[in-house]
């Protein structure tokens, strides 16, 4: 920890600036972004804070190195060039901003991770400067697996306008075991006022065709495993389309009916597969990740 005394009036940034000799300025600002900087005890992440003199201002080098490595951990990288970036996004994060949820989104923490290495990118030891990040597709809050982000707008419109032809596929747990081992949904889903997505068979005035293939891998304890793969994308689609069958996701609270569980659990859907065609070379590449360890538990019940 480091410790200094103010001796004239000034904004926090600047006297951190003028103390903090040696410090890249990036590096100075996320002490504190992370909170590692406090004045008269009390943590602090104002750039503008007014100092008086005699004010007590502390800098833990060590809880802002730690918050970097936390978020490195959190976004679980899996593959990162100059045009996209794939993660892993883990359960209860937001892939983006809402009302009430402004930095707890893979979006905002994806884009702190770009801003942290912006300076060794600029230096040109591999991929450049730092580039301005897009939304591709959406993950649910409660659902893990595969998200992509592009670094470029030509990238971002390649990826969505042939986002229909890549192959997308995922693990759900489900309540009960399906009496067709592998088979295809389809019908038409629809969004009421109150944000709950509804099928129907037959088209309705603001109703998308949603298809949904599926086949059980494995069965125990009145629960099945079943390999998920998206023909179209629309909105809750696998958890509507599975509850509709009568086998909600497990830990589903939304859709899950007479299944909610008590206790809660993880909503138990992840996208593990995710074969897309770059958007520079043109080339098919595929990304899979591992199921999550705690799926075989909730099938064990």
């Amino acid at each position: 920890m480091e410790k200094f005394t103010v001796k004239e009036p000034a904004l926090l940034l600047e006297t951190l600036f003028r103390n903090l000799q040696g410090y890249k300025r990036t590096t100075v600002k996320n002490l504190l972004k992370f909170r590692a900087v406090s004045v008269n005890g009390k943590f602090t992440t104002r750039f503008d804070h007014p100092l008086a003199p005699g004010d007590q201002v502390s800098v833990q080098h060590n809880k802002e190195k730690a918050a970097k490595e936390e978020l490195k951990q959190e976004l679980q990288i899996i593959f990162e060039d100059s045009d996209i970036i794939v993660i892993n996004k883990p359960a209860g994060l937001l892939t983006i901003a809402t009302d009430k949820v402004r930095t707890r989104t893979a979006f905002y923490k994806l884009n702190e991770y770009l801003k942290d290495n912006s300076e060794r990118l600029k230096r040109g030891r591999h991929l450049g400067a730092q580039k301005p990040l897009f939304i591709v597709h959406r993950l649910d809050q409660d659902a893990s697996g595969l998200l992509v982000f592009a670094k470029n707008l030509e990238a971002k419109m390649f990826l969505q306008d042939n986002w229909a032809h890549f192959t997308k596929r995922y693990y759900a747990v489900v309540h009960g075991i399906p009496g067709e081992k592998e088979a295809t949904v389809k019908n038409y889903l629809s969004e009421n006022k109150f944000l709950r997505i509804y099928s129907s068979p037959k088209p309705g005035p603001d109703s998308k065709i949603a298809i949904t293939h599926y086949k059980v891998i494995k069965e125990k304890e009145k629960k099945a495993l079943l390999e998920v793969k998206l023909v179209t994308g629309r909105k809750h689609q696998i958890r509507v389309h599975l509850s509709g069958m009568g086998h909600p996701i497990v830990g589903d609270d939304k859709y899950g009916g007479k299944f909610r569980d008590h206790p809660k659990v993880r909503l138990a859907l992840h996208a593990f597969s995710l074969e897309i065609e770059h958007p520079h070379t043109r080339k098919k590449v595929k990304f899979e990740i591992p199921m999550p360890s705690e799926f075989n538990s909730l099938l064990a019940g």
